[in-house]
């Protein structure tokens, strides 16, 4: 089987305070991604563009997302690293809590204000109950209009921005405020145009096995 070219995006999760700790206001509005319990981080991405080229290029590239904390930290992280193993609907995986406890929390009764600190880190992208008890829907706050359209019900549920992406356990790392330093020379190097810095970057092959190389080095 031929090994597949290294796909890498790159982008800054702004929603991290200078602590670099989810800015986690109460359980019913949007934080940080990603959502991790145990070993196993799932993504749920406001970035659009991360979802739809997942999609679109999932089964022809080895496929990573590297989130990097924002300006007003000093030094600059990467706070985690996931290798996407699988890409499934919200609706899909609102349905894997049925039996999977993993997935379960992600229904709901559990949030960053009570869950255990030990092994369940619910930053952002919850699923939760809806008011019916029944159906899923997204957690309140941020990108709630995107959600609305394209996951909760809308006319584009199911669509291509309609993406859950779930982490390889063996290949996925949640570092947080001990993530290696994402330094200036990295930025110069790996983040095309710094310092100005729009939406997210995306590394193929040789540029994106070296950035991991880099990070897993440090």
């Amino acid at each position: 089987m031929t090994e597949k070219e290294m796909r890498l995006y790159l982008y800054v999760v702004t929603t991290i305070n200078r602590n670099y700790l989810p800015q986690v206001f109460s359980s019913n509005k949007g934080m940080s991604a990603p959502n991790v319990v145990d070993n196993l981080i799932t993504l749920g991405t406001c970035k659009p563009r991360i979802r739809t080229s997942l999609h679109k290029n999932f089964d022809k590239y080895e496929n990573y997302v590297v989130g990097l904390s924002p300006s007003c930290t000093t030094p600059r992280k990467v706070l985690y690293v996931a290798r996407i193993q699988e890409l499934i609907t919200f609706k899909e995986a609102w349905e894997r809590g049925e039996e999977n406890e993993i997935y379960k929390y992600k229904r709901g009764g559990h949030s960053p204000l009570n869950s255990d600190p030990t092994r369940v880190f619910m930053n952002g992208d919850i699923i939760i109950r809806s008011m019916d008890g029944t159906n899923y829907t997204f957690v309140n706050g941020v990108h709630k209009n995107d959600w609305d359209t394209y996951i909760i019900g809308g006319t584009k549920v199911g669509s291509k921005k309609d993406i859950y992406a779930v982490g390889d356990p063996q290949h996925s790392r949640y570092y947080l405020d001990k993530g290696p330093v994402f330094s200036e020379e990295m930025f110069t190097r790996f983040w095309k145009g710094y310092p100005m810095m729009r939406n997210h970057r995306i590394l193929f092959g040789d540029d994106a096995k070296k950035l991991l190389q880099t990070i897993r080095k440090s």
